[in-house]
């Protein structure tokens, strides 16, 4: 088994003069489940992307899967990387079908080539893989459906279908309970609580990141959190892991009204889900 999944050291990201995060020191290592938990536009979806070496950092040095970023060709390991996010999938065509969809899962692929190449990627083991983890999410039914005729839900469910038919070894699943109702939410919650149990007990050469802005979305099963913030107070300052460790004593009143800016409490429920919630009132004008 390796020491690491990956390791971000110093890491900074720099666009079109803007500082969007910096000094970024990460380490997650095979078998640990983390949430990467901070507000809206902190940078936590370009950690994402860094990870899944659809981005490069202005400065610092990342290394995943035994590779440093920058010296090796990205699309070797793209298959041990399964990324499930909204930016991700707005590759996949509308008229794509979701049983081809997954199976391109195998080979890290997007879309069909539309020529003889094609036979390779949908060959018999891909698609009878395909179907195994449609069949294991609840979503076989709809294996000849078109891409754009689904729902947020039954969305969800095949990208997760997708990322998990390659057998990974690094999970990346960016914000995958947005835009979901209430039984969605808790289907999806209570399947990643499922993953990370098996991939925390079998002790397996793997590591999942859930990136998420709600505790109460936090599946029991994973035990570490990484939680953004600015790192000042000055207006427009980038991100950083302002604090990183076990769920249990990271995860606290002190650390999230830290990252967020506003007085919170945490609270663990009896279904060993966290809650947070503020008594401050915000003002705010009202208009008519």
């Amino acid at each position: 088994m390796r020491d690491s999944i990956f390791s971000l050291t110093d890491v900074c990201v720099k666009r079109q003069g803007k500082l969007l995060v910096e000094n970024i020191n990460w380490e997650v290592k095979p078998g640990e489940n983390w949430v990467l938990l901070g507000p809206n536009g902190i940078g936590k979806s370009t950690i994402i992307n860094i990870i899944a070496t659809r981005m490069f950092p202005t400065s610092g040095s990342v290394e995943i899967l035994g590779n440093e970023l920058g010296k090796f060709d990205v699309f070797s390991i793209r298959d041990r990387i399964g990324v499930l996010s909204a930016d991700f999938s707005a590759n996949f065509n509308n008229n794509e079908k979701v049983l081809d969809i997954v199976a391109l899962g195998r080979t890290s692929t997007t879309a069909l080539w539309g020529d003889e190449r094609d036979e390779a990627l949908l060959n018999q083991e891909n698609i009878t893989a395909a179907r195994d983890m449609l069949e294991q999410f609840g979503v076989l039914r709809i294996a000849n459906s078109n891409w754009g005729v689904l729902s947020q839900g039954e969305r969800k469910r095949v990208q997760m279908a997708r990322v998990l038919v390659s057998d990974p070894d690094l999970i990346l699943l960016d914000e995958p309970t947005a835009g979901l109702d209430l039984s969605g939410r808790e289907y999806v919650v209570n399947t990643l609580n499922k993953m990370a149990s098996i991939n925390r007990n079998d002790k397996r050469d793997r590591a999942i990141i859930l990136v998420n802005h709600n505790v109460e979305e936090i599946p029991p099963s994973f035990d570490k959190i990484a939680i953004m913030g600015a790192i000042s107070k000055e207006y427009n300052a980038p991100g950083t892991l302002k604090y990183c460790g076990d769920i249990k004593t990271t995860l606290n009143s002190k650390n999230l009204s830290s990252a967020y800016g506003i007085d919170l409490t945490v609270q663990k429920t009896a279904n060993l889900r966290y809650f947070a919630s503020s008594s401050v009132i915000l003002e705010q004008k009202v208009l008519y």
